[in-house]
């Protein structure tokens, strides 16, 4: 389960820089954060195979880079060369 959370945060993260720089970073964060609460009710509710936990985990995964790679851009946009 692992592996497909880490396919999803690499492929996440070529897709969601790409969408925050057509869309805008407050928009892309705050659509990932929003995914990670939907994906774990759906897992609690529709995780009764397999294969239906991988897809779950992958879309997280997506979710995931997302937070991460455009909120470090969105925070760096705030911060002075100074620091």
């Amino acid at each position: 389960m692992g592996s497909v959370n880490f396919i999803g945060f690499t492929i996440g993260s070529l897709l969601f820089v790409r969408l925050a720089d057509v869309y805008g970073r407050k928009p892309v964060v705050i659509f990932a954060t929003l995914i990670t609460p939907i994906g774990i009710t759906c897992l609690l509710l529709f995780g009764n195979s397999l294969m239906k936990i991988y897809i779950i985990f992958f879309i997280m995964g997506l979710s995931y880079s997302a937070r991460s790679s455009v909120s470090y851009l969105l925070g760096s946009e705030f911060i002075t060369e100074k620091y």
